[in-house]
């Protein structure tokens, strides 16, 4: 693979100072997150020619020293000492080089497992498996992260009670925030991974056009009121995907899912159908479809 690709496929890029020896010191360098692997340029411009150093994540260390600092060791033969700008920026970095190490070691995992079956075993439902996989441990990865900046944040606001001076509570505040943002910042990134992005409360209606639609609610598809049972249909379909390797309700547009969802456990209760705004769509006023 090119390095172009590579770097148009990096997850992050950005400016970091490394520490390279007691002469210099730590050094401006642009770092380049991909596939598992973080390198190093003098410059941008060097992207496209010179590497000055690359450590693989996979079987990496990856720790914090201080607000800023951040330390990468893959067991004695690499070490990056790296130092950000803040906190924020260094915290960024940690969850990003966290979770691209998590799925570095998944990749890994997954080519060993290919190589002990053959092309006939593998279905779609291990495709399916692994998809799930992947995205718990990326789950598991976040929630640690929250769970540690959560419990720092609690305890700078537990700290602020106690600060008797105008001058400790100012800095305290300052403190505060930091911790705030890197929370904010990790949960940002849990969403990000979990996809809630048509989620809402169960009082509210975000959107109409929602649910891909094999695993659609008969009252989505309908037009009608919706509520917290439409989550379950929507797992039940998956686990029945899941244990078959097919798809429960493979509709090929919205008038065909409703006709597998009435091929299946028939027509939907009358008291639903009059209720919902698109019934006349799909059924005639006889039962017809």
């Amino acid at each position: 693979m090119s390095d172009n690709k590579n770097h148009s496929e990096a997850e992050m890029m950005g400016w970091l100072f490394k520490w390279t020896n007691y002469l210099k010191g730590y050094q401006r360098r642009w770092f380049v997150l991909s596939n598992g692997m973080l390198s190093y340029y003098r410059n941008q411009a060097e992207m496209s020619h010179t590497c000055r150093g690359t450590i693989s994540l996979q079987g990496a260390l990856i720790h914090t020293e201080d607000s800023c600092m951040f330390v990468i060791s893959n067991g004695g033969t690499q070490t990056f000492h790296i130092k950000a700008s803040n906190e924020v920026e260094r915290q960024r970095w940690v969850t990003a080089l966290e979770l691209a190490k998590a799925k570095a070691i998944r990749a890994l995992e997954s080519e060993e497992e290919e190589e002990d079956f053959d092309g006939d075993q593998k279905c779609e439902i291990t495709s399916i498996m692994k998809n799930l996989a992947s995205h718990l441990e990326d789950i598991h990865t976040c929630n640690e992260l929250i769970n540690k900046h959560g419990t720092a944040l609690q305890r700078s606001l537990s700290e602020l009670e106690s600060v008797d001076s105008a001058q400790d509570v100012s800095a305290k505040i300052k403190t505060i925030n930091e911790r705030a943002t890197l929370f904010r910042i990790t949960s940002n990134a849990m969403i990000n991974v979990i996809d809630f992005g048509s989620s809402c409360y169960a009082h509210q209606r975000v959107y109409t056009y929602i649910q891909s639609r094999f695993y659609r609610a008969p009252e989505v598809i309908l037009g009608a009121r919706y509520g917290t049972p439409i989550d379950m249909w929507s797992l039940g379909c998956i686990l029945a995907e899941l244990l078959t390797g097919f798809p429960l309700l493979p509709g090929e547009d919205e008038a065909d899912q409703l006709a597998c969802i009435i091929e299946l456990l028939g027509m939907p209760p009358q008291k639903l159908l009059d209720s919902a705004k698109r019934a006349k769509n799909f059924i005639s006023s006889k039962g017809d479809r």
